[in-house]
């Protein structure tokens, strides 16, 4: 009786016609569907604080080697205030309203009334009490804290060495970053009483350690169709305090035909990490759709030979002959949550494109990629 909410015709504020006409159909009681904005507009209002500290250092070692060296702290304080969500008890209790034989009204059930239940009146936009709107609803506070650290060192030089069509240049250097999140839920909402589903909370964390490092080597300069040639290649090592160690590259090719034409060749592999609420996050309550093959309104677009052989493969399972229930995605209740044990993504890339920027027609570039 959660939703709809049924109605049962002794209810004491039934409308004296509709009453009537309950009697004449032997209607005992409604299921009522409406929109209950009367019992308040549920709102969410989201209060974010964050926190961010920054210190850097870039400069030279010398006429060849830079440096980038910098170190990053956050943190977010977020408030979640859901206001007037719906106590799915209270509303059943105060919807189930009945004269008392002294001409007052009072909610059914003896259980409600010690709960201090105060009827609710559903027939018309804006009827029930103050007092029955406070009775059903209840403003909900959640909080989460997200934060992070990170540090980084880069070191670079664009005349590592010189070749014959021109300078290596390299890249390199450290990055260390620790995340964490909790999540804390209303102890009421979170049990499944309200409108929410049942809500689980998340408290977790990890650290990573990278090294990386990328090079451009120059392969030829100054020939037939090549301008300019050059090899670029880059690899990142990382290790996880939850997935291990993990590593990701890339190869690449920058050809420069002429000064109007030039094409670009990319293979790469690269890893992504499972986040801390993939990882973390606790089970939630969630619904899943329904599509039962074996209800006898899901034959009915079957071809004779189809119908038949569904029909013998769900007596197999025990579907009773012509079942065909009315039950929906409400009915079937799961868990969404992390999982601890995931580990990572790989993917496998391989680009190609070419960009044409004709001297004629100044300002113009016109670009073609494969992905």
């Amino acid at each position: 009786n959660n939703y709809p909410y049924a109605v049962k015709r002794d209810n004491a504020f039934m409308p004296e016609g509709m009453a009537n006409q309950m009697d004449e159909l032997g209607v005992p009681f409604l299921g009522l569907s409406r929109m209950y904005n009367d019992a308040g507009r549920r709102i969410e209002e989201n209060t974010r604080e964050t926190t961010r500290a920054v210190a850097g250092l870039e400069g030279m070692l010398n006429q060849d080697w830079s440096y980038d060296v910098s170190l990053v702290w956050g943190k977010s304080d977020i408030e979640r205030v859901n206001g007037a969500n719906v106590i799915l008890q209270n509303m059943e209790w105060a919807l189930d309203a009945v004269d008392d034989g002294n001409g007052n009204i009072v909610c059914r059930s003896e259980e409600a009334q010690a709960d201090g239940c105060v009827p609710y009146n559903p027939f018309g936009q804006g009827m029930a009490s103050d007092a029955a709107q406070d009775y059903v609803t209840t403003t909900s506070i959640g909080t989460s804290e997200i934060e992070q650290v990170v540090f980084n060192a880069t070191f670079s030089n664009s005349f590592l060495y010189e070749l014959p069509a021109g300078f290596i240049g390299f890249a390199g250097g450290v990055e260390y970053r620790d995340e964490s999140s909790v999540t804390v839920e209303d102890d009421f909402a979170k049990t499944g009483a309200t409108f929410f589903n049942a809500l689980g909370e998340t408290d977790g964390s990890y650290d990573v350690s990278e090294v990386f490092g990328e090079v451009t080597v120059p392969l030829l300069a100054n020939a037939p169709l090549v301008q300019q040639l050059n090899l670029d290649a880059a690899v990142r090592y990382a290790d996880y305090s939850t997935i291990g160690g993990a590593t990701a590259w890339k190869l690449g090719l920058d050809w420069t035909i002429n000064d109007e034409l030039r094409s670009r060749f990319t293979y790469s592999e690269a890893i992504r990490a499972p986040n801390i609420d993939e990882l973390f996050s606790g089970q939630s309550q969630s619904f899943a759709n329904v599509d039962d093959p074996c209800k006898v309104s899901n034959l009915a677009n079957q071809t004779a030979e189809s119908r038949a052989q569904r029909e013998a493969n769900c007596a197999a399972l025990g579907v009773p002959a012509g079942f065909d229930s009315s039950y929906d995605s409400a009915t079937l209740e799961t868990l969404v949550g992390g999982n601890p044990d995931l580990m990572e993504e790989t993917s496998e890339s391989i680009t190609a494109g070419i960009v044409y920027s004709p001297s004629w027609f100044e300002g113009f570039s016109a670009t073609v990629d494969y992905w």
